[in-house]
């Protein structure tokens, strides 16, 4: 009996602990792991504020743009503003709307897992297209895999909305077609189920590159 007991207890738990963590994600993240989360977020937040220039282009995201290897890519014609953890409004918040650079955006996985609604989602989407001076590329939400499998379907039904309002005013970049397997991000090209390893970036930035018509710089070939 007494196990039984503590056996629902623990399901229960990890019931209510799943649920509050993609309801309020960040926040929970944060109290989990006390205040190095927010003052990473800030940290890089305060850097790009003070550093950070207006490029050709500028990639604007999450930590799947901040962890991007564009400088490497594409040299000096492009800046690196994202942000690990980042969702649409934050890029909104942050923007340089005196920018007339290229915008590079790729943002709404975190929005989707702390199941930001879809009109609220896309409603910042398009005033972070308003505010933009330049061209817009819209990158597709890539596919996730393990643990956060789960949200595939999601991301798959919030990408639909971002494709119907890219029409006519900006250049859709896809992803899924070259990143993912039966709707979940192929395993070689992660580690972690939600980054890319340098594989799956090979891969993002040739697609980059072709809607951007930014030649690539001559790179090392490496391994996983």
């Amino acid at each position: 009996m007494g196990i039984t007991r503590n056996m629902f207890i623990l399901a229960a738990g990890l019931i209510i602990g799943g649920w509050l963590g993609a309801r309020y994600d960040t926040a929970v993240r944060t109290w989990i792991y006390g205040s190095d989360l927010a003052a990473q977020y800030q940290h890089r937040v305060d850097v790009l504020e003070r550093f950070g220039s207006c490029r050709e282009f500028v990639f604007y995201g999450d930590s799947q743009v901040e962890y991007g290897p564009w400088d490497h890519a594409f040299g000096g014609r492009v800046g690196n503003f994202g942000v690990s953890s980042d969702k649409a409004a934050g890029v909104l918040a942050r923007m340089d709307t005196e920018c007339s650079s290229h915008l590079v955006l790729l943002i709404g996985v975190n929005d989707v897992r702390a199941r930001v609604p879809d009109d609220d989602f896309v409603s910042t989407i398009q005033a972070i297209f308003a505010a933009t001076r330049g061209d817009i590329f819209l990158i597709e939400i890539m596919p996730v895999a393990g643990d956060h499998a789960r949200w595939n379907p999601d991301l798959a039904r919030v990408n639909r909305r971002l494709e119907e309002i890219c029409e006519g005013r900006c250049t859709w970049v896809p992803t899924w077609d070259v990143l993912a397997k039966d709707g979940v991000l192929r395993s070689e090209f992660t580690r972690d189920g939600l980054h890319l390893t340098s594989a799956g970036y090979a891969l993002l930035v040739e697609r980059v590159a072709m809607a951007l018509n930014l030649p690539l710089l001559p790179s090392r070939a490496g391994t996983d």
